[in-house]
């Protein structure tokens, strides 16, 4: 089983028919492509809220098997122009820490063996003008940013956006419903495919699922129950349920905390 918790972040800067925006949601094939033809806005300008976004995402990994516990945190501090990734493993046999820095002009990488040591230098990049291919670093950087940044748009290995938008992704149930707090949308989905080795750029775990959006906080994710296949673990279930608070713009939440299991 797998947890990730994700403790802080602050910004910088209802029955048959349920309330979104002042107007009511439907049902079956009308909220389905209410759904469709809402989210891809929604998720867009979500992302660009995300930037302004800073925090600390701590992750334990405990193994079913006699394999010892992992455990780290990744933490991102972030305006428009400038962007720093700090990774921190905090296992018994392993403390290696990564930082990593971009502006507009250049990113650079610090290391060091452990929290109590001083960092190093261990790369330095130039940014590359618009429409360059960045260098591989700056790229570890933008996915490093991106995958623990939007939490509350993220499933297992795939954002909301991506998933929706394979040509294998099918709804097969769309409803609303009352999830905690808040009027939802409930998505029955399958996604089947061929699963790829990881390192070939086309892997991606998710082939079916449940999830529970919420449509007046810019459809995101709440809850998630995952069928998911990898080539040496071809039946994994994954279930992801995320807390959520408001900031000073409600239809844009801020994640208090995003829980992960696996078995």
């Amino acid at each position: 089983m797998a947890k990730i918790l994700v403790p802080f972040w602050v910004a910088t800067a209802f029955g048959v028919s349920l309330l979104y925006g002042g107007e009511s949601l439907g049902q079956g094939d009308g909220l389905k492509e209410q759904f469709l033809s809402e989210c891809h806005k929604a998720w867009s300008e979500y992302e660009v809220f995300l930037q302004t976004l800073q925090g600390k995402t701590i992750t334990k990994r405990i193994y079913a098997s006699k394999r010892p516990p992992q455990a780290g945190y990744i933490e991102i501090k972030q305006n428009t122009n400038c962007k720093m990734v700090l990774s921190q493993e905090q296992n018994e046999k392993s403390q290696d820490g990564v930082l990593h820095c971009q502006n507009l002009d250049y990113a650079f990488r610090l290391v060091r063996k452990s929290e109590n040591e001083k960092w190093k230098l261990g790369q330095v990049h130039l940014s590359q003008p618009e429409g360059v291919v960045p260098s591989p670093m700056i790229q570890q950087i933008q996915t490093l940013r991106s995958t623990h940044s939007n939490p509350l748009l993220k499933l297992d290995t795939l954002t909301l956006q991506d998933l929706v938008q394979k040509k294998d992704f099918k709804i097969l149930e769309c409803k609303a419903m009352r999830f905690e707090d808040s009027n939802c949308v409930e998505i029955i989905f399958v996604s089947p495919h061929e699963v790829k080795p990881k390192n070939s750029g086309e892997f991606y775990s998710e082939q079916k699922g449940t999830m529970i959006l919420d449509p007046s906080r810019s459809w995101v994710l709440r809850r998630a129950d995952l069928d998911c296949s990898f080539k040496d673990e071809p039946n994994l279930k994954v279930q992801i349920e995320t807390k959520i608070r408001e900031g000073t713009n409600p239809k844009l939440p801020l994640p208090v905390s995003v829980e992960k299991k696996t078995k």
